[in-house]
């Protein structure tokens, strides 16, 4: 999981949330088993949902129609609390397991927002299971935080933890092979190209690894380049 940054509001949204929450509201108050969005809704909301965040999930930063087909997650569970069910604020790209595996959680507030703070400094990453963990430096409501919202979205599923170690062995594999490189080789280069493209996942892998192994400078262009939007 890392820093987002929210595009704007879709004008589709702003013009029919209070129409769109009614009808929510009145699934709920009448107990229809409906769907919490029509379909025209949803399709209206995913193409800003997908350049949040390049095409992945908010959360496990899976690649969305690679991994698993974009889910519209709600921060603030749409049952808790319907009234903020077309809150753009609250909408988020997620995947179809870290989607459901939250669940109508009503959480207060407690979990992680990507959009709203930086997760990376309270993540850390275990190098041999490729599982998240709170950063050893966290007190312990912080560190709370960290494992409810771990748990939340499922992000110690075994498929997540081998694409972690994947991509930190070629992260590893690549500063190898520039070490002692006055000019990085074009072969680096592309690879190097190919990392910091926002749309490729792990990106807390990478920053991670680049950080630890004496490459801050490098993990920041990372996420410079993640944030910077045309």
């Amino acid at each position: 999981m890392i820093q987002l940054e929210r595009p704007p509001e879709p004008e589709s949204l702003t013009r029919n949330r209070s129409k769109w929450t009614i009808r929510w509201v009145n699934i709920l108050q009448d107990g229809k088993e409906l769907d919490w969005a029509t379909r025209a809704a949803k399709n209206a909301l995913k193409p800003a949902l997908t350049e949040f965040s390049y095409g992945k999930c908010a959360f496990c930063e899976g690649t969305l129609g690679v991994t698993a087909y974009l889910q519209i997650e709600h921060y603030y569970a749409k049952t808790a609390e319907p009234h903020r069910v077309f809150e753009w604020e609250n909408l988020f790209p997620s995947c179809g397991i870290c989607n459901p595996s939250k669940g109508n959680l009503d959480h207060k507030g407690r979990l992680l927002k990507p959009d709203a703070e930086n997760p990376e400094p309270l993540l850390w990453l275990d190098p041999g299971t490729g599982e998240l963990q709170p950063h050893p430096n966290l007190d312990d409501e912080q560190k709370q935080r960290v494992l409810e919202t771990i748990t939340a979205y499922g992000l110690q599923r075994g498929k997540l933890c081998a694409a972690r170690i994947e991509m930190m062995d070629r992260v590893n594999r690549w500063l190898a092979r520039i070490d002692g490189e006055s000019k990085m080789s074009p072969e680096c280069r592309q690879e190097w190209d190919e990392m910091i493209n926002p749309s490729t996942p792990w990106k807390f892998v990478i920053r991670h690894v680049l950080t630890l192994k004496g490459q801050p400078a490098l993990a920041e262009i990372d996420r410079q380049t993640f944030l910077r939007r045309a």
